[in-house]
């Protein structure tokens, strides 16, 4: 994603079918997240893990 002057690298690492949305696990700033999305693509649950 890119943003204004600052580059953000965002390295989706995997992905499922998790209720009507889908289950993402990324790297981003060099730390671990597990997000859920809805079945539009907003972010439900955001995690560091």
């Amino acid at each position: 994603m890119r943003s204004g002057v600052n580059a953000i690298y965002v390295l989706p690492i995997s992905h499922a079918p998790y209720g009507n949305g889908q289950e993402v696990f990324l790297s981003l700033h060099q730390a671990q997240w597990l997000c859920t999305t809805d079945a539009r693509g907003n972010v439900d649950r955001l995690e560091r893990r």
